[in-house]
């Protein structure tokens, strides 16, 4: 019997992009699944209308959390996870039927390209970048935390592809460095809360120690200044982005009633009764993270 395979992409407002990942799946998979959360914009339209199958969801913040659900939605026991932003090589695509044909793997390992402002990425930990996005349900372990990604199960057959960048994943990432910094801060602010939740509260001497060790990976090890500009703005952020989420970590208990206790103080200076009514304080931003499982380990950027 013929290996079926299901293609899955999660999406939040990717109209720009959705098309192409759509369409790199549509020649080598058995169905195109979307698992959509709530997009406001006309990526739900698009995706239907390139051939997919949609399923809207929940919006959570982050995809982690709703992995593993949007796996056990997809109809066949391959599947191929992508990214909106990504799209798969066609001589990939190929490659992978090859292997869910034969048998060969259970968990497949696959180079990814960066394409990140404007620049294909060379150096630094962008190449060759590899993802096990290709797999077998019964033989992959999906983690919950950010960036937790897929791991192979216990048992499981699992191979590397060779680096070919003409039998890859492409991702074009980062438009512009206010889009970088901006998924920065929340991505980090996710990964300290996870982390903080099971009662790590790092110092300060931790977090320099911890960033000085990414810079060393991106900038001695991995020689990110070769890219040029896009090589070293990208590199920088990954280094800030370390350094966040320690300090975010240490912050995450300090600072609690931290809002309420700048109005009582201001309340004090100004001789004014307490009116929550007229000073309301904003918690959307903690309700939303309260819907972030703890981290299960140490979260790989």
């Amino acid at each position: 019997m013929a290996a079926r395979i299901s293609g899955l992409i999660n999406t939040w407002n990717e109209a720009e992009t959705i098309r192409y990942a759509v369409e790199s799946l549509r020649s080598w998979c058995d169905e195109v699944l979307v698992v959509d959360q709530q997009s406001s914009d006309d990526t739900v339209r698009i995706a239907r209308a390139c051939g997919a199958r949609v399923v809207e969801v929940e919006a959570t913040g982050y995809v982690e959390i709703i992995r593993q659900m949007s796996v056990d939605l997809t109809a066949h026991e391959w599947v191929m996870v992508l990214d909106s932003d990504e799209i798969v090589h066609p001589n990939l695509g190929r490659r992978l039927r090859q292997i869910a044909e034969t048998g060969e793997a259970d968990v497949v390992r696959i180079p990814r390209r960066n394409v990140i402002l404007g620049v294909e990425m060379e150096h630094g930990q962008w190449w060759p970048n590899a993802k096990r996005r290709f797999f077998h349900k019964d033989w992959i372990d999906i983690r919950v935390e950010m960036h937790g990604g897929f791991h192979a199960a216990k048992g499981a057959t699992e191979i590397m592809l060779p680096l070919d960048r003409d039998c890859c994943l492409w991702h074009f990432s980062y438009h512009n460095i206010a889009d970088m910094v901006w998924k920065s801060q929340r991505y980090t602010t996710v990964q300290a809360w996870q982390r903080a939740r099971k009662g790590r509260r790092p110092g300060p001497r931790r977090w320099f120690r911890v960033a000085l060790r990414q810079a060393w990976k991106e900038f001695f090890r991995g020689r990110a200044y070769r890219d040029g500009g896009a090589g070293v703005a990208i590199s920088v952020i990954r280094v800030m982005d370390r350094f966040l989420v320690q300090a975010k970590q240490w912050d995450e208990e300090a600072s609690h009633g931290r809002a309420e206790e700048y109005q009582r103080m201001k309340e004090a200076m100004l001789g004014l009764d307490h009116a929550p009514d007229l000073a309301p304080i904003d918690h959307s931003d903690l309700e939303r993270l309260e819907k972030a499982p703890e981290a299960i380990g140490e979260v790989q950027f």
